[in-house]
């Protein structure tokens, strides 16, 4: 059984996506897989993963109709075989050596999840941060038997986490909305009974300039539905 999947949904991402995947098949752990799924892109995606498929022996393109972020995801869990399972936006990237610190954390401390740190790349000018919603701010076991508030005091976007394939497998991400991520993180949080805490960042998150608050409002009905 290879040691991590990485999922990669992809539409339309050609500005980004050779970074993405540079990021992922040059990673310090060897033993890993990438299912890149390309959901229905227009644009020129489809000629950069087949170059890299042809490059890379742990490169598997699924080419699908466009059906939205979840539904590539889906897919994507569908096929895998490894222990652990990383979730990477195809406009983000990965530390070089995170899967190998991630894996061997999460087999070390015999737990189901490893999380850290995000940092958020703002512009063309890669001005960035750190982002730690957890409020914990060291290296630390969480045992979220005893500790059952950390499942909503971690945020739910799925990027920053590895996870074991028997708990992300069982669940679908829903289809045809925003948020999805909400709709299953609490409840692999809550299933995972102890969580390995990283106080470091574990990936890069481009965030848009164009993010609006008028945007968000219109989303919070979603946010409900999906809550």
């Amino acid at each position: 059984m290879t040691k991590v999947s990485v999922i990669v949904p992809i539409y339309n991402a050609e500005k980004y996506l050779k970074i993405c995947l540079d990021s992922l098949v040059n990673q310090t752990l060897k033993d890993i897989e990438i299912i890149a799924v390309n959901d229905g892109s227009k644009d020129k995606s489809a000629k950069i993963l087949e170059q890299y498929q042809n490059k890379y022996k742990n490169i598997k393109v699924i080419d699908t109709f466009n059906n939205g972020v979840s539904a590539a995801r889906n897919l994507g869990l569908s096929v895998a075989t490894g222990q652990f399972i990383k979730f990477v936006d195809a406009d983000d990237y990965l530390p070089l050596n995170i899967l190998e610190k991630m894996y061997k954390l999460a087999k070390e401390n015999n737990v189901k999840l490893v999380r850290g740190n995000y940092r958020s790349i703002i512009g063309p000018i890669k001005k960035n941060y750190i982002c730690n919603f957890s409020g914990i701010n060291e290296d630390t076991i969480v045992d979220v038997v005893k500790n059952k508030d950390y499942i909503v005091q971690e945020t739910a976007s799925i990027g920053n986490k590895l996870i074991s394939s028997d708990l992300v497998k069982k669940l679908n991400f829903p289809n045809h909305t925003k948020w999805e991520d909400l709709a299953v993180m609490p409840v692999i949080i809550a299933q995972a009974g102890k969580i390995y805490h990283m106080n470091e960042p574990v990936y890069n998150y481009r965030m848009g300039l164009n993010t609006k608050t008028k945007d968000f409002i219109l989303k919070i009905p979603n946010i409900l539905d999906i809550i």
